[in-house]
């Protein structure tokens, strides 16, 4: 059911926000022995690491909210109405969450190319940062690949339908119907495949014209 992939779909990323919000938060003390050295350096990078896990506390509370309030609707409302809005408002917030995932990562890397450069010399920074960079348009190259290939479009998808899948349940049941009937009529009109027992009143004359044939 589409309810169940948009429920695993906010797990994930919960699982992953959660991870990334661990690592800027500890991050956030990283510079406490460089009080008063690099000032915009220093800025810069709090400001990016509060930004990463704002994000990333924006995507794990909405997805969880979703989790908990979504089933909810759907298994409760009286109506399939009623799971259609639940379907169309998670895949609307799961959308939401995504961008918000991703930007925890953007404002992620950005925070570390600027620790490297308050933590170490202007040679190591730049080297630490050269790797980090290729490993930041390796994930861009690996996400715009996987978008490609598996992403399906609004005008492609078929999302919610629960009302078209009734229909089609229910033409495949009246199709399945229509078979039955005209194969019991079928069956009874030519007697195909009718194992009908002998009653018991057809049964005792017959057995009493043959003692009579014995006894002559």
């Amino acid at each position: 059911m589409e309810l169940n992939y948009w429920m695993r779909t906010f797990s994930t990323l919960t699982t992953e926000a959660a991870l990334l919000c661990g690592f800027s938060f500890g991050g956030l003390s990283a510079i406490a022995d460089f009080k008063g050295e690099h000032s915009n350096l220093n800025i810069g990078y709090l400001v990016a690491t509060s930004t990463s896990m704002g994000c990333g506390l924006l995507c794990i509370t909405t997805a969880s909210f979703c989790l908990m309030l979504g089933p909810g609707k759907a298994l409760r409302s009286n109506s399939l109405k009623g799971v259609e809005e639940t379907i169309e408002v998670m895949k609307t917030k799961s959308f939401q969450c995504f961008w918000f995932f991703v930007s925890e990562l953007m404002f992620f890397h950005i925070a570390s190319f600027m620790l490297m450069w308050i933590l170490y010399s202007p040679i190591v920074a730049l080297v630490v940062n050269i790797v980090l960079l290729v490993f930041l348009l390796q994930f861009f190259s690996e996400c715009m690949d996987i978008i490609e290939r598996l992403y399906v479009k609004e005008d492609q998808a078929v999302s919610g339908k629960l009302n078209l899948l009734r229909d089609e349940r229910q033409e495949v049941l009246g199709n399945l119907d229509n078979q039955t009937s005209f194969r019991n009529n079928f069956t009874a009109k030519f007697g195909f495949g009718s194992n009908r027992p002998v009653s018991s009143s057809n049964a005792q004359p017959n057995a009493t014209s043959n003692n009579n044939d014995d006894l002559q």
